[in-house]
Parts: structure tokens; sequence; C-alpha cells
């Protein structure tokens, strides 16, 4: 299998917001943000994310980018090069 490019943005399906197909219950979300989802230090996908508070945000997006970064490894990416910040990417 030949190198990634780590240069390039990789093919993957990165939804609009999260939780994803909005299967939170809507009676305990009470805050909304926007965060960036990064490839390699760079900006990839503003993301919205709902969850009744600013520590479940952190929680989920933590565990979303395990995910995600587990599907490049297996795809032959380095570990560790999907990231997130608060804020909408710039």
């Amino acid at each position: 299998m030949s190198e990634p490019d780590l240069d390039t943005l990789p093919d993957v399906d990165v939804p609009d917001s999260l939780p994803e197909g909005g299967n939170l219950d809507t009676t305990v979300t009470l805050f909304t943000a926007d965060v960036c989802l990064r490839f390699n230090g760079r900006s990839w996908k503003t993301l919205t994310v709902s969850a009744p508070g600013p520590d479940e945000i952190a929680d989920l997006m933590n565990q979303y980018v395990l995910r995600l970064n587990a599907v490049l490894v297996s795809r032959g990416y380095p570990p560790g090069l999907a990231t997130w910040g608060p804020g909408a990417c710039p």
C-alpha cells in the first residue's frame, strides 16, 4: 500500500453536525456550538455540535475524533492526525 498524502484532506464522510442523525434527546440539549475539525493541523470542516453543555460537547468530540482517527489509521494514515478545537474553522 502506498503512503497516504498528508497534504490532501482524506476522502472520509464527515457529517455536518453531531450527534449524527440527531439522536440526542432534544429535551436535554441546552447547548449548541461550532467546532473545527482538523486534519494534520489544518482546518478540515466546521461541525455544529449539540449536547447538554460544553463539557459534553468536548466529550462527544473527543470520542468522534478517536473513531475518525481509527478510520484514518485503517486507511494507512499515521495515528492522531484528526483533532478538533472550539469555534468555526477559519
